[in-house]
C-alpha cells in the first residue's frame, strides 16, 4: 500500500514538473511571437529543457510499467517514442535562424503536450487520493493515521 501512495506521489511530482516544463516552454514562445524575447534567448531556454523532458518521459514510462498502471504507461508511450525520434535526429532543439519558421508547429505540440498533461496530472491526483483512502479504511491504516495525527498534535511544530 505505501509502495502505491509513493509511486502515485512521484508520478504527480514528475508530471507537475512536466507540465510546467511544457507551459514556460509554451510562454516563451508567445512571448517570442510577441517580440518580448529575442530568439538566441528563446532557443537556450527551450534547449536547456530538452534533456531533462526525455529523462521526464522515461521516467514517467518507467514509474507507471512499474506499478502495473499499463494504462497510463500505454498513454505516455507513444509520447515518449516520438520524443527520442526527435531527440535522435537532434530535430527536438530548436535552431535559433529557423524559430520562426517552425514557431507555429511548436506552439501546436507544445499546447496539445499542455492538455495531455493536464488530462494525465488530473488522474493521478484522483488516483493518489483514491490509494490515501483506501489505505486509511483499513485496520492497519487507521492505526497509523491515527498515530501519524496524535504525533502532529504533540509536535512543537504544531505552533509554527
Amino acid at each position: 500500500m505505501i509502495a502505491f501512495i509513493l509511486g502515485w506521489l512521484s508520478l504527480f511530482v514528475f508530471l507537475g514538473a512536466g507540465l510546467g516544463m511544457n507551459m514556460y516552454i509554451l510562454v516563451c514562445l508567445t512571448d517570442l511571437q510577441n517580440d518580448f524575447m529575442n530568439p538566441h534567448d528563446t532557443a537556450n531556454r527551450i534547449n536547456k529543457l530538452v534533456k531533462p523532458e526525455v529523462l521526464f518521459h522515461l521516467v514517467v514510462v518507467i514509474i507507471t510499467s512499474a506499478m502495473r498502471r499499463f494504462g497510463l504507461c500505454a498513454m505516455h508511450l507513444p509520447v515518449l517514442l516520438y520524443s527520442l525520434k526527435l531527440y535522435s535526429k537532434k530535430e527536438i532543439y530548436v535552431d535559433v535562424t529557423e524559430i520562426f519558421n517552425v514557431l507555429d508547429r511548436e506552439k501546436k505540440i507544445r499546447g496539445w503536450k499542455v492538455v495531455f498533461f493536464s488530462v494525465v496530472f488530473i488522474i493521478t491526483t484522483y488516483r493518489l487520493v483514491e490509494e490515501v483512502v483506501h489505505t486509511m479504511m483499513t485496520d492497519s491504516g487507521r492505526k497509523i493515521a491515527a498515530q501519524v495525527l496524535r504525533d502532529a498534535a504533540s509536535s512543537n511544530l504544531y505552533h509554527l
